[in-house]
């Protein structure tokens, strides 16, 4: 019997269940690409920006030229764009002369030793609005010339105008603060490895593109061209697209901006982008003079610490807001920039700015980020972007944006203007923060407690209030430490770290518990800022299992040094750590290291000469004082030191004296120099010398108990009751008297008692 065909039903029955199939093998194949990933232990390797302009031809495009594509290159026909037909320029006594040698490009000028030199010009660095030149010397070392050429003017200058630098100086174009090695390499170039050998103290730097090229900001890009070119529907499951994600959040972006774009410290090796900054790096806080008080720039800050004080950054501005990130372009000229934000009509007209319309008063960056000069011909803007204050200008001395303009008129007349126009502002209602950081940077008696205030003020930016808690621990005071322990949990990992550095000094059984939580911390920064200042309490005491964990956050500093192996500091800062674990003969070795690197490091040789006079070996103490006098004739801690050293022997009192007097002489507010100074011309037998002294280091500090102490003592030799109950007394006011001082008192009142009635009998 023939065979029937199958039902429409049957046939539907059939395709469905070859669709179901499909759908599977489909749905299999998508579920097996998906899960398909890089293998975990592979790691991008840098490929070079022709692996990318295949893809990206538009961002290449916009990117050839800008400042990141000419950061620096070789020195060429094409590159160079100084005058080297024979120009010359003169600087103080130095004649420096730029020439061709065929295809070289030349320059006769000062070398190391001063004396004139001839050498090659191996590499141009920027190219707006200044271009500089670079020397390439057999130890790998590379250094920057200061004669740059201006490139609006067509001129050459020099970029220290005002300063004779001699040779030997750090700042010399041949010293260690123009070595592009250290100061400029990993921000000029892409892909760099320093390679530093201590032992030879040599270089054979090396980098994979010359100039800040696409993976300078992206990553190394090999598993992101392997990704893009397997035949897959999908990034990969784990890694993504193979780069750093510099879109998802503006903290993303802006901190893989910051490492070239702030003045910061490295504390770690091995920053690729898409790495937490605060993992590799330490930016400089407000507490030194690289800022104004008020927070404005003064040294070069190169942006992001002044970012981190905006209003605009704690609202989730980027920095691709502003500027394209390949040509590094304003995305928009004039106001137009702003006013993506800012209403236009409420802002970009003379009822808001009170200038004519076209003028730069009117323009938001000349009043909200105004401009400094660096390099003589370098104008860059405040990133802070903060409101004008004239009255700030007349209470703390810091500049603003009006008088910038006017520079005819007074701060004060700046400030009336301000007033007349917008009012009593809010802003100006709300104390700034910079009268605090302005007496903390003083050491103003009192101060102390605003600092705290100040640090633990949630609405300040973190970099303000870490700065204050750097400030804070300048002070001998339980606020200090109280301010620690209370912000070493800080939301901020920048106050954390502040807050650890507080505590340095406190060996209580609570900073060493506080201490030991912190070796945990999710952020680097503060996780190796703990070690170091664990390791001032040694390891005795620890459990095995705290001694564990410290060793692992020790080891984890210590790595973290090797990326300054170039600079004496890094040395410096492990024979401290060694020191403090009791293990001097590494100590030794690290500060010899750190002279090696750097023959004219002044904190090496003072903590070698402390170490040496403790073991005894006083004569090479003492020499190495006199070496750091040689270098340093003005460093009056140098002058202390050897006063100290000296007046440990009977015999060299009169030398001991001299020393200290010096250091007086050259520190004068002082208060434990002068106190010193008093002890020795006391031994000496120069008593109203030894007085004087005293009356000054008491007027100077004080909260000095031991010079205070030691007055009351003087006039009780003399006889001076009254002067000394009235000095003794004083003692009694300083936290941390003791029973001996109330026991001075006392028996000083019994005695004006007992002697009364003999002074008023006839």
């Amino acid at each position: 019997m023939p065979a029937s065909l199958p039902t429409r039903a049957g046939r539907f029955r059939v395709a469905g269940v070859v669709a179901v199939a499909i759908a599977l093998l489909i749905a299999s194949y998508l579920a097996a690409d998906w899960w398909r990933t890089i293998p975990e232990d592979a790691h991008a390797e840098y490929v070079g920006r022709n692996s990318c302009i295949q893809c990206h031809a538009g961002q290449y495009e916009r990117w050839q030229d800008s400042p990141h594509d000419l950061a620096m290159d070789l020195a060429t026909e094409e590159t160079v764009l100084g005058d080297f037909n024979d120009a010359t320029l003169e600087h103080y006594d130095v004649r420096s002369r730029m020439f061709r040698d065929g295809e070289r490009f030349m320059i006769e000028t000062d070398g190391p030793k001063g004396d004139p030199e001839t050498f090659e010009v191996k590499y141009t660095f920027g190219v707006e609005p200044l271009q500089q030149y670079m020397v390439e010397f057999d130890d790998g070392r590379v250094q920057v010339l200061p004669i740059a050429w201006d490139t609006k003017e067509r001129r050459w200058f020099h970029l220290y105008p005002d300063q004779d630098i001699p040779a030997g100086d750090w700042l010399h174009w041949t010293g260690a603060g123009q070595t592009w090695n250290y100061m400029c390499v990993e921000c000029h170039s892409t892909g760099v490895e320093r390679n530093y050998d201590v032992a030879t103290d040599s270089y054979a730097t090396a980098y994979s593109e010359i100039d800040t090229s696409c993976e300078a900001c992206h990553g190394p890009g090999s598993l992101h061209v392997e990704l893009a070119e397997r035949p897959s529907l999908f990034w990969d499951r784990r890694i993504g697209y193979g780069l750093a994600d510099l879109k998802s959040t503006a903290k993303g972006e802006i901190d893989t901006c910051a490492p070239c774009h702030s003045r910061r410290r490295v504390i770690y090796p091995g920053y690729e982008p898409g790495d937490e900054y605060l993992d590799f790096y330490l930016p400089e806080m407000l507490a030194g003079q690289h800022y104004h008080v008020d927070g404005q720039i003064k040294e070069e800050d190169y942006v992001y610490g002044s970012f981190l004080q905006s209003l605009m950054y704690h609202k989730g501005v980027r920095c691709t807001d502003c500027h394209d990130p390949h040509s590094t372009k304003l995305k928009f000229e004039g106001n137009k920039l702003c006013g993506q934000c800012h209403s236009p009509g409420k802002y970009d007209g003379p009822l808001h700015h009170r200038h004519k319309v076209g003028t730069p008063g009117a323009q938001c960056v000349d009043c909200h980020m105004p401009e400094t000069t660096y390099m003589v011909v370098d104008p860059r803007r405040d990133h802070s972007i903060r409101i004008p204050r004239p009255d700030l200008t007349v209470a703390l001395g810091t500049p603003n944006a009006c008088n910038g303009c006017h520079n005819d008129k007074s701060a004060d007349w700046a400030a009336d203007q301000i007033v007349e126009w917008y009012g009593d502002s809010p802003h100006r209602q709300v104390p700034h923060f910079g009268h605090v950081i302005a007496a903390g940077r003083q050491h103003a008696a009192g101060a102390d407690d605003a600092l705290a205030e100040l640090a633990a003020t949630q609405s300040q930016p973190a970099i303000v209030r870490a700065s204050a808690m750097t400030l804070l621990s300048d002070y001998e005071s339980r606020t200090r430490v109280r301010t620690a322990l209370e912000l070493i949990n800080d939301n901020e990992p920048l106050v954390r770290f502040a807050a650890i550095g507080g505590l340095e000094g406190d060996f209580s059984d609570r900073t060493r518990a506080a201490l030991f939580t912190l070796l945990d911390d999710p952020i680097r920064l503060v996780r190796i800022e703990a070690a170091r200042v664990l390791a001032g309490f040694g390891e005795r005491g620890m459990s095995v299992a705290q001694r564990a964990e410290f060793q692992r956050g020790l080891k984890e500093y210590l790595v973290g040094l090797t990326a300054n192996e170039d600079q004496a500091a890094a040395h410096v800062n492990r024979a401290v750590v060694e020191e403090n674990l009791g293990d001097a003969a590494a100590a030794e070795a690290a500060y010899r290291t750190a002279i090696k690197v750097d023959p004219e490091d002044i904190a090496a040789r003072m903590n070698l000469t402390l170490l040496l006079d403790r073991r005894g070996e006083t004569a090479e103490a003492e020499q190495m004082l006199r070496d750091v006098i040689a270098l340093r004739p003005d460093f009056a801690e140098a002058h202390y030191s050897l006063g100290l050293l000296l007046g440990a022997d009977s015999e060299r009192l009169s030398d001991a004296a001299a020393a200290l007097a010096e250091a007086t002489r050259l520190a004068p507010d002082n208060a434990r120099m002068k106190y010193n100074h008093a002890i020795a011309q006391q031994q000496l037998g120069n008593r109203d010398e030894a007085e004087r002294s005293l009356k000054d280091a008491v007027r100077l500090d004080p909260q000095l108990a031991d010079a205070v102490r030691a007055l009351a003592i003087l006039y009780i030799q003399d006889q001076r009751w009254d002067e000394a109950l009235s000095v003794a007394q004083r003692l009694l006011t300083i936290p941390g008297h003791g029973p001996a001082d109330q026991q001075m008192v006392a028996q000083l009142q019994q005695m004006i008692r007992q002697t009364a009635p003999q002074q008023s009998a006839p």
